[in-house]
């Protein structure tokens, strides 16, 4: 019995090991859903790595290349962040859960009301949509995706206008990088718009489907 107990102690901890996360361990992190923040690199008078004055917000749903920087803090450099620093409020994401692939060929859509918390019945005063697919008919030097984005004004009266727009970049290890907007048959520069995946399980077939269930500009999420 000793024996027994004391193989299951060290199989106990080689397990534990492994899950463990070792300092400069490299992985993916996502801003939650109240958002994330980015800090200073500060350290205790132990030395180890602890947020300091805070640098910036994290729009939800924002993927961050980062590294393990000991104590659960991980330090990375987001989109728009001019140097490096702790990131608070953010969860670990699987690689290959973060494939931008996941969303080509699929809709992704939102409703924007009037009032932030909309009572039942209200109807919405706009909804925008999109759809990312595999580029094969504009220039070539303008990437490999193009988005077709959709904003319908007062869609539920009479008044209802219909504007679209198409996009132009390229699939991203982990999210699709948008740099041009194609107008009149001509390309125009854009500052760069990042297009994050959000993995799930889609049910609406009634099975479960490993999928981008959603999609996430600039912390304002979009539904499949």
């Amino acid at each position: 019995m000793e024996k027994l107990v004391m193989t299951m102690l060290l199989t106990a901890g080689f397990s534990l090991s492994l899950a463990a996360q070792n300092i400069g361990d490299k992985g993916l992190m996502k801003a939650r859903s109240a958002g994330g923040f980015l800090s200073t690199v500060a350290h205790t008078s132990m030395g180890h790595v602890t947020p300091g004055k805070k640098l910036m917000d994290i729009p939800e749903g924002t993927i961050v290349e980062a590294r393990y920087a000991g104590n659960g803090w991980w330090i990375g450099q987001p989109q728009g962040a001019s140097q490096e620093g702790v990131l608070s409020s953010v969860e670990s994401i699987k690689k290959e859960h973060a494939d931008p692939m996941l969303m080509a060929g699929k809709e992704y859509s939102r409703e924007i009301y009037a009032v932030e918390s909309p009572a039942l019945g209200d109807v919405p005063t706009a909804i925008e949509k999109f759809q990312a697919t595999k580029k094969v008919s504009l220039m070539d030097n303008l990437g490999d995706v193009v988005v077709d984005y959709v904003h319908i004004a007062n869609p539920m009266s009479d008044k209802k206008t219909v504007t679209q727009y198409k996009y132009c970049g390229t699939y991203m290890p982990y999210y699709i990088s948008l740099r041009y907007v194609w107008n009149n048959d001509k390309a125009t520069p854009i500052d760069e718009v990042r297009i994050y995946p959000s993995y799930g399980t889609d049910w609406s077939t009634g099975s479960a489907i490993d999928t981008a269930v959603g999609a996430y500009i600039n912390g304002i999420r979009y539904n499949k």
